[in-house]
């Protein structure tokens, strides 16, 4: 089996710096669930700066960054980052108890 790539422990503060600044503030509040993997395992420290998401490192070489997502353009930033690290994005995805709270979907539930 082979071992899982690790990724540096840290960028470069200008960058780091720069993406800070465009984080703006966030209202939880409104949040929808997001699951986004990646390649590879990411420390728990990398958490914090991917905007608070749950670090699960898989058994098969990926890591899934799991939580609450305020709107898109958050999201947007959160992979933003994933690509300053280097890191392969593998899916971006809404867990089925979101995307199942309405619209066409909520039909089939009946």
């Amino acid at each position: 089996m082979e071992e899982a790539q690790t990724f540096p422990r840290s960028l470069p503060r200008e960058v780091d710096e720069a993406v800070t600044r465009s984080r703006g503030g966030e209202n939880r509040a409104m949040s929808d669930t997001y699951e986004l993997r990646v390649q590879g395992h990411l420390d728990d420290h990398w958490s914090e700066w991917l905007g608070e998401l749950a670090v699960q490192r898989q058994a098969d070489g990926t890591t899934v960054l799991v939580g609450p997502v305020v709107d898109q353009a958050a999201l947007h930033g959160v992979i933003s980052r994933i690509r300053d690290l280097g890191v392969p994005l593998l899916s971006v995805r809404r867990p089925a108890h979101d995307i199942n709270e309405g619209g066409d979907d909520a039909r089939e539930r009946e």
